[in-house]
């Protein structure tokens, strides 16, 4: 076995591995790969001093929780080193000495693991190095320009020292001048930094933290409060007397409360890591929670947008076809129309679980990334959905001011709903639409996919002012503003179908207000008389008190 090259023990359950004869082997390939080994010492487990002549060593999918770079003071040759997968927490480098021939090394795997800030600086002829963490990767590229400087200068320095040292120190330089830090030129780290996973931290600063914080406090407390109040009249009342448009408020609360949820979840993430966020991006994208982070947030905008759909359509049609709406909805049917909802909801936050895209793309969770048709598809099926509900909703908004405006009368609550229901449009532009441009740009502009990071068209800045602080707005403003709409609805009074007596002033038409009309569960249309019927206007008289 002197000749021995190449040795490969797998699968074994290996705990140990030495050469006890003392003899020794010319061994340049070992693979000791899914095993049980638990560190590397000249006492026990695995004694690598005995192998001096080695080239490859393979030890992933062990139990090493710490090694040191002492370890690897007798294999100089060692080229390629594979610790992947093998719960390592430390690598210790302290001595410059050894692993000076190292050209690859893996440490993928390892979510825990703990290295020198300057790594760099004790693998001078690293080509490929691969970590778990992007952040070790930005450590290197922000030190580069560093590292190029001093080489430089040292380069200067030496042409300098070189006029006055003498033959024997000029030996002295060469035989030490493997120890220089001098990187390929073709070195690549890995996970590259990309525009999604950047070397900082989720918020730059306190202040744009606490506007978050903010943000979340006010849309799960408004949205928890309405969603509390909906339901006790809901639960106070018969199921035959349920108001239809309570019913569409608490599915909207009860949507833009699971929005919320997504919130609650990264800013707990942001206040677990803080400054730290971007060095545990892996840890957190890997994890069951960011699978759960992203399905909470595409099942929340999702079911949202689609009960604010239902609910601004059902006030559209109660408000112009009043002469229509005799009996309201059956109760059924609007079960029927928000069980839709939900399901579709839930059907589009599944698709990600079955890699059709994926939650864990970016450091937000949120399943966003454009490699395959099937990407693509899914992202173009969102600002689908998106671009249609929008639509019907400012269309119907839209129909009801117009109708305003047609009036010859106007009153003072006409100006007041119309302005409330601009703003409530524009909360939902201000909301929804960045976030459709964002993706539908990024389908058009955004390269097939590559690791180089100047490919990317956005950045993480753009991404996370749309995703957090944008994008909650209308689920923040939605329960202020139904809540300012249940104002509006007139005082109850009673329809009287007969044809009123005629005026004896034709002055008193200054003072006249179409007659609110009450059916049964609550609805109050805002008009019942035909705007257009003027004359027929001119000859009534109130019917209010």
């Amino acid at each position: 076995c002197l000749n021995l090259r190449t040795l490969r023990i797998s699968n074994s359950y290996l705990k140990q591995f030495t050469n006890s004869y003392n003899v020794q082997i010319f061994l340049h390939s070992l693979y000791l790969n899914n095993n049980k080994l638990l560190s590397i010492s000249h006492k026990n487990a695995l004694d690598l001093n005995q192998f001096p002549h080695l080239r490859i060593l393979d030890l992933s999918y062990n139990q090493i929780k710490t090694i040191s770079s002492e370890s690897f003071n007798e294999t100089s040759s060692l080229t390629t080193l594979d610790l992947s997968f093998s719960h390592l927490e430390y690598f210790q480098l302290n001595n410059i000495k050894h692993l000076t021939l190292l050209e690859i090394l893996d440490l993928r795997g390892n979510n825990y693991l703990h290295i020198n800030e300057n790594w760099y600086d004790y693998l001078p002829h690293l080509m490929k190095i691969y970590f778990s963490y992007a952040h070790f990767c930005c450590n290197y590229k922000n030190n580069l320009k560093i590292l190029n400087e001093k080489h430089i200068k040292k380069s200067k320095f030496d042409q300098i020292l070189d006029r006055f040292i003498d033959e024997k120190e000029k030996q002295y330089k060469n035989e030490n001048e493997l120890m220089s830090i001098s990187f390929h030129s073709d070195q690549v780290c890995f996970p590259l930094p990309d525009q999604m996973t950047p070397c900082e931290s989720l918020f730059s600063s306190k202040f744009t933290r606490f506007i978050f914080l903010m943000i979340v406090f006010i849309s799960v407390a408004s949205n928890l409060t309405a969603l509390i109040i909906t339901l006790f009249r809901l639960i106070t009342s018969s199921y035959n007397r349920w108001s239809i448009s309570t019913v569409l408020s608490s599915n909207l609360a009860l949507a833009d409360f699971i929005s919320s949820i997504y919130l609650v979840l990264v800013g707990m993430i942001d206040i677990r890591f803080n400054e730290n966020f971007y060095s545990k991006t892996q840890l957190w994208t890997n994890s069951y929670l960011c699978t759960l982070a992203g399905f909470i947030y595409i099942f929340g905008i999702q079911s949202s947008i689609y009960a604010l759909t239902l609910l601004t359509f059902e006030r559209f049609y109660t408000i112009l076809y009043s002469f229509k709406r005799q009996t309201p909805w059956p109760s059924k049917f609007t079960l029927t129309f928000i069980s839709l909802g939900w399901l579709i909801s839930l059907l589009i936050a599944s698709l990600p679980l079955i890699n059709v895209n994926n939650f864990h793309a970016n450091s937000l969770c949120v399943p966003f990334r454009i490699e395959t048709v099937f990407d693509r598809l899914y992202l173009s099926l969102l600002v689908i959905f998106d671009v249609c509900f929008i639509g019907i909703i400012i269309t119907c908004n839209g129909l009801i001011c117009f109708n305003f405006s047609k009036s010859h009368v106007h009153t003072l609550n006409d100006a007041r709903a119309t302005l409330k229901i601009l703003t409530l449009v524009i909360s939902i532009c201000i909301s929804r639409i960045p976030l459709i441009i964002f993706i539908f740009l990024a389908l058009i502009i955004h390269p097939t996919y590559s690791y180089n990071i100047n490919n990317y068209s956005f950045n993480f800045n753009h991404f996370k002012i749309v995703v957090l602080f944008l994008q909650p707005f209308s689920s923040c403003f939605n329960p202020f503003m139904y809540s300012s709409l249940s104002t509006l609805k007139w005082t109850r009074t009673r329809t009287d179908f007969e044809r009123p007596k005629p005026m004896k002033r034709s002055f008193e038409f200054s003072r006249f207000r179409s007659t609110s009309v009450v059916f049964n569960r609550g609805y109050h249309p805002l008009r019942m008389m035909s705007i257009s019927s003027l004359d027929y206007r001119l000859s009534s008289s109130p019917n209010t008190p």
